[in-house]
């Protein structure tokens, strides 16, 4: 199972990321796009850092996630902060809600494990749902365009976290014609000079033209308000038309 063993360690491997300021430039991001949003979707929202971040805000924060571990570590999370956030174990390919959003997000990698373009549009289908009238959509992927001209390189990430420490190597390989990214994760977790435990995953990415997702988006409904790149991420906002 993907995220078997990345989901149980996912908090200490990313402790060192800055999700206070990630979740300030989404907030700030949103609220300049359309003012008044209360309530956020995360969609593919692991194990909930930005849904506990932004319910600190005062939003009403929510998220969905296709991984059991991921859900797991999620609800531990928001129980020890005392957040009273929902998060659930739901197909993003396929998925309902009867409550509406006024914004809906799906960053840090999950829109790149949608292989098939009936996948996103499923989930496209679930946003614009999910969705109020006019609301705003916020979506990462990888770029293509990056990759044609950079090949990327083999980085460490260290992690500390309740005593212990965990030290990546992630070692990339692009394929432009199937258009993926496979991720070879080799992850050591320890405490002091002892070893906790040591695993390898494989993750393999899709990435994607521009132009493409602009067509699957405008295909299921919605409108294109910005676009904007991040090293090897473009970050679309899009609006949810009636």
């Amino acid at each position: 199972m993907l995220y078997e063993k990345y989901g149980k360690y996912y908090n200490l491997i990313y402790s060192s990321i800055d999700y206070d300021g990630e979740v300030e430039e989404i907030s700030n991001l949103l609220q300049a796009e359309q003012t008044g949003i209360k309530s956020i979707l995360d969609i593919g929202c692991g194990t909930g850092s930005y849904v506990l971040r932004l319910s600190k805000k005062g939003y009403v924060a929510d998220g969905i996630d296709s991984s059991p571990p991921m859900i797991e570590a999620a609800k531990s999370k928001l129980r020890e902060a005392d957040i009273q956030a929902s998060v659930s174990l739901e197909d993003v390919k396929e998925f309902s809600f009867e409550k509406s959003y006024d914004a809906v997000i799906c960053l840090f990698g999950s829109f790149d494990y949608l292989y098939e373009d009936s996948d996103i549009q499923g989930l496209f289908k679930g946003i614009h749902q999910s969705l109020s009238n006019g609301g705003i959509f916020m979506l990462d992927f990888l770029n293509a365009e990056f990759f044609k001209h950079n090949q990327p390189k083999p980085v460490i990430l260290e992690g500390k976290q309740s005593g212990m420490k965990s030290f990546r190597s992630t070692f990339p390989k692009v394929d432009l014609n199937a258009k993926r990214l496979e991720l070879e994760f080799k992850c050591t977790i320890y405490r002091g000079r002892d070893i906790l435990d040591y695993f390898e995953e494989v993750h393999s990415l899709r990435i994607f033209d521009p132009e493409q997702v602009t067509r699957l988006l405008v295909v299921n409904n919605f409108t294109l308000e910005s676009n904007s790149r991040k090293g090897f991420y473009t970050r679309i906002l899009a609006r949810k038309q009636a």
